[in-house]
């Protein structure tokens, strides 16, 4: 019995980190090995032309360059964004006294329950003009 545990255990796991692996290698690809990648998936399923092979491939090349340098931008906003709060904490702490430290610290907590309440609520549906 403990050899059959074993066994099944030892599968669950290779599969896992098989798993995992694959995913890393994913984010490894160049958009040139992504477009690639999505050609090939195309042309299996759909069978292409070699002329829309050939236009697929210029034109899903350039959104997967436009797409990186989005996410590239992103990044470089999120990583100011938060250099700017990180100096905007800093002057607060460093102007204000300590008791106004402490109101503000209790503001802001209080902002982030409520933000956590907004969140936790399912929107409601939109509601139509005539009603």
């Amino acid at each position: 019995m403990k050899k059959v545990l074993f066994i099944a255990l030892l599968f669950i796991l290779s599969g896992t980190l098989a798993f995992a692996q694959k995913g890393d290698q994913a984010k490894k690809l160049t958009a040139e090995e992504r477009v690639e990648k999505r050609i090939d998936r195309l042309d299996k399923s759909l069978d292409l032309t070699p002329e829309q092979e050939k236009l697929l491939k210029k034109d899903l090349l350039r959104i997967e360059l436009a797409r990186d340098e989005a996410r590239a931008a992103s990044m470089e906003q999120r990583q100011q964004q938060k250099a700017l709060r990180e100096e905007e904490r800093v002057l607060l702490n460093n102007t204000l006294t300590e008791d106004q430290r402490k109101k503000h610290e209790a503001m802001q907590q209080e902002r982030a329950q409520q933000m956590k309440k907004r969140k936790a609520l399912p929107e409601a549906p939109a509601q139509k003009q005539g009603e």
